[in-house]
């Protein structure tokens, strides 16, 4: 059976010109990262062609840059990394390849300003966006149990979990993307944490940006496509990076 992913790709050659680039081709491997410093980063390839998600007074924009690498000494001879977009502007995240972006406002949801945002067990958040908004059918939850409080700036949970998931009628898809045993809870620097939910391949649903992370000075980011879930599913990973920043 073709996935969605295939179908969404063959109807937009056939209506709209390509938008995303067929699972397989070579183009179509997606990167993404934090611009930031890291003690230890994966690669990522510097120059033009990259696009970054900015922050705007009401909402989200999404904006051509280029990205410069850059390297600085650490102790015992190793050497950090610098990953800057171009401007003043810092965006939440850059990404390049996979999709024909295109500038402009994306579309998300109602509560924009909730980025790099930890759920806790119990926590709703409507990621809505497109036709579906008036109906509130997209939704991120967080389970989970707190076991051992430290005092007030962190605290320990078990069996966290993070799920998306949509109603339609009396049925309702629903798919973890996150399952953690344990992890310590950082108050001023929590992770994992949602880093950005909203329409970036311009299908109309939701699509999602994570930092699966469980400690606190490291980046383990993951983008979810709509246009890549396979049947059944809300979402599919398209993309991933790892950074390690100094304590």
């Amino acid at each position: 059976m073709m996935s969605r992913y295939k179908v969404t790709t063959y109807l937009a050659v056939v209506l709209f010109g390509v938008w995303v680039i067929p699972a397989g081709a070579s183009e179509a491997r997606i990167e993404i990262a934090i611009p930031d410093m890291y003690v230890a980063a994966d690669t990522v390839t510097p120059g033009a062609g990259w696009w970054g998600i900015y922050r705007e007074k009401e909402g989200f924009t999404l904006r051509p840059t280029s990205v410069g690498v850059s390297t600085f000494p650490l102790d015992e001879g190793d050497s950090g990394v610098g990953i800057r977009a171009a401007g003043d502007d810092v965006p939440l995240v850059v990404l390049r390849g996979g999709l024909a972006f295109k500038a402009g406002p994306l579309d998300t949801p109602k509560r924009s300003d909730s980025t790099w945002k930890f759920l806790f067990p119990g926590e709703m958040r409507d990621v809505t966006v497109g036709q579906w908004r008036l109906r509130r059918q997209t939704i991120l939850t967080a389970t989970g149990g707190l076991i051992w409080p430290v005092g007030s700036h962190h605290s320990i949970f078990r069996n966290y979990e993070l799920h998306l998931s949509r109603e339609k009628g009396p049925n309702e898809t629903r798919q973890t993307l996150l399952s953690v045993q344990e992890f310590e809870f950082f108050q001023d620097d929590p992770s994992p944490t949602v880093v950005w939910a909203g329409d970036l391949d311009g299908d109309g649903e939701t699509d999602v940006v994570l930092d699966k992370s469980t400690f606190y000075t490291g980046r383990e980011i993951e983008l979810y496509l709509s246009s890549a879930a396979e049947d059944g599913k809300l979402v599919g990973k398209v993309a991933s990076w790892t950074g390690t920043k100094g304590c």
